[in-house]
């Protein structure tokens, strides 16, 4: 088999073995996704959700929920009153595309 046959096929290999393990998402990669994803106030949701901890009663941190269909389902509570906890949902398909599944998630997206 000529030399330039054989250099393509190793990286056809490759490039498939690459692209094989991006779409085997983890949870802590779609965790990671949604924590970096911009939030309306033009930071990260990480980072305007520290912002808000200050103004809750209680912070519950991130929750990660795997479905069915290799997606991830992340959450975030926390007690913003004396009543019940508030979530945040986000859907991190398995290419990695994140959809806020509620309307407190769609309210701080950007």
């Amino acid at each position: 088999m000529p030399r330039i046959i054989r250099c393509a096929l190793f990286l056809s290999s490759l490039l498939f073995l690459s692209s094989t393990a991006w779409a085997e998402m983890n949870d802590k990669q779609a965790l990671e996704r949604v924590k970096n994803q911009p939030s309306k106030e033009g930071v990260s949701l990480d980072a305007y959700f520290e912002e808000q901890k200050s103004q809750a009663k209680m912070d519950l941190g991130w929750k990660i929920y795997p479905r069915h269909n290799g997606s991830y389902e992340v959450e975030r509570l926390m007690l913003l009153n004396e009543k019940s906890p508030t979530s945040f949902k986000w859907v991190v398909d398995r290419d990695g595309n994140i959809k806020p599944i509620n309307g407190k998630a769609m309210g701080v997206t950007k």
